[in-house]
């Protein structure tokens, strides 16, 4: 690639957005791959402009960003902000993300484990993601298909 190209697709990137990144599809995750940096400005803006009291603006944020900069420090700071709100306000939507966010970490947060279990007996969505995350860290899981008159 020649370097007028490469130049133009970095000042491109620097009025990108998560949501464009995401609209890209394969592209997007060419940028990732090839303008690593580039992608970890983009989450840093945005980070930037999310309130972190707006559950719906970080569930946004926390479900497009993992795609594109886990290993961000915005995105791990608004990460951490996340977990904090997940476990105070109980938002079913916002617990899932982060569990998705945090992997197999999502062991390491037994009082957010123990609201999403108490969410999951109600919440479909909630409980699947629950059990594949434990399914991946704790073996004795891997096991569990549950009863069919509880879902």
């Amino acid at each position: 690639m020649n370097s007028d190209l490469e130049h133009e697709i970095k000042q491109h990137m620097e009025k990108m957005t998560l949501d464009d990144l995401i609209e890209m599809k394969d592209w997007g995750e060419y940028l990732k791959r090839e303008y690593k940096q580039e992608v970890h400005k983009i989450v840093e803006r945005e980070a930037e402009g999310v309130d972190s009291t707006d559950i719906t603006q970080l569930d946004m944020f926390l479900l497009h960003g993992r795609r594109f900069a886990r290993s961000s420090p915005a995105y791990q700071k608004m990460l951490t902000e996340g977990v904090s709100l997940a476990k105070k306000n109980k938002d079913e939507s916002l617990i899932e993300t982060v569990l998705l966010a945090l992997g197999e970490r999502a062991v390491e947060y037994q009082d957010l484990l123990e609201v999403a279990l108490e969410k999951s007996r109600n919440n479909k969505n909630l409980h699947r993601v629950l059990y594949n995350k434990l399914r991946e860290a704790v073996p004795e899981v891997r096991g569990y298909v549950g009863k069919p008159n509880n879902r």
